[in-house]
């Protein structure tokens, strides 16, 4: 028998998993799967998730920090009545896997604070039902998939505080529930589509420290009806009237 076989890790997993055996929530901690999942042979994941892990819907292991800098188990994203996984500051590396994409009921994704690297897959278009897409604070790079855009329900969306680089996509004029953006602390260029102005509900809207160069008129940031701070310091050169007003709406303008 090969040892690393499927059929052997699901027998050495049904001998020693207790705890996961014992589990009857829809909601666990990492503290109980450190060893037992993330530091597992990939074979052994992807048993231990089908068997113990199917049920949940909500995975909170925020702030767990897990030794050793683990990868995200690819077998995460057979997971699929899962709707909401937070993994930050979890001390989590290594790319996305492409199976998490998988998941099209997840409503939530935390994964800011961690050291994953990479680039932003275009499969992220299929995760249709997220509201919340965090992924600050890590080491991303690349350009913003189009397929962001294509994410309707999304309220949140944060990624800041990475390597992302080339232009924020005309796609994201499609978010028309979008209440917070911040795409601060990256490499981006260009300035703000047009198709952006139409974002009534529009809040909070951060993409300070980048490289964006561009013009705005008082009258194009109208669209933005609800905006209430819009932060585009530490740029190449934005030129707007907006810093003479200073105030707008009862929001300001940085």
């Amino acid at each position: 028998m090969i040892l690393s076989s499927r059929h052997f890790a699901e027998q050495n997993l049904n001998h020693h998993s207790s705890k996961a055996n014992s589990i009857d929530s829809e909601r666990t901690s990492a503290t109980e799967f450190d060893h037992l999942y993330f530091h597992c042979p990939e074979k052994y994941q992807d048993v231990y998730a089908r068997h113990h892990l199917s049920h949940l819907a909500l995975i909170y292991w925020s702030d767990e920090s897990f030794q050793n800098s683990p990868k995200l188990p690819p077998s995460l994203g057979t997971l699929q009545q899962l709707c909401f996984l937070h993994l930050s500051g979890s001390n989590i590396s290594g790319e996305v896997p492409e199976a998490l994409f998988e998941l099209a009921s997840l409503e939530e994704l935390d994964l800011g604070g961690n050291m994953l690297n990479g680039g932003l897959s275009q499969n992220i278009g299929k995760m249709q039902s997220l509201v919340c897409l965090s992924l600050d604070g890590n080491l991303l790079s690349g350009s913003i998939p189009d397929e962001v855009g294509s994410l309707s329900h999304l309220k949140q969306l944060d990624l800041s505080e990475n390597a992302f680089s080339g232009k924020i996509p005309s796609s994201f004029g499609n978010l028309k529930n979008l209440i917070y953006l911040f795409l601060n602390n990256n490499q981006i260029e260009g300035g703000v589509p047009a198709e952006m102005f139409g974002l009534a509900q529009l809040r909070h809207f951060m993409a300070n420290d980048n490289r964006l160069q561009f013009v705005i008129g008082y009258e194009a940031v109208r669209g933005f009806a609800n905006l209430d701070v819009w932060d585009m310091s530490n740029n190449i050169s934005v030129t707007s009237d907006l810093f003479q007003r200073g105030n707008y709406r009862g929001g300001w303008f940085f």
